[in-house]
């Protein structure tokens, strides 16, 4: 089969002005957590941030058990902050932040 036979279907679709940016340090993801918060809870911002969670499962002789978070994805309308919280020492203070302020809601599955 020829590449121009085969049917596409477009999965996914962004918004012009939508930024996906990937952290990988406490550093950048501070100043990026901050830029996010002014817009969330700026005048007129929406007070509210997506959240998707990524890890691994611990297997074991007693079955499987969570492990800790590698991966916090954390969404505005704007821009979409991929965080690798594995390849950090600490959790950034600025994340604890967000998720600690009880004014902005966390939306997402089973969160």
């Amino acid at each position: 089969m020829s590449p121009s036979a085969v049917p596409t279907k477009l999965i996914l679709v962004f918004p012009g002005s939508h930024e996906v940016h990937c952290i990988t340090s406490i550093d950048e993801a501070n100043t990026a957590i901050d830029l996010m918060l002014e817009e969330v809870c700026g005048e007129g911002g929406c007070r509210v941030v997506g959240l998707d969670a990524e890890w691994n499962l611990d297997g074991g002789l007693h079955g499987r058990k969570g492990g800790a978070v590698r991966v916090l994805q954390v969404s505005s309308p704007s821009e979409t902050l991929i965080v690798h919280l594995s390849r950090m020492s600490s959790v950034p203070y600025r994340l604890k932040a967000l998720l600690a302020n009880p004014d902005i809601v966390k939306a997402g599955k089973s969160i």
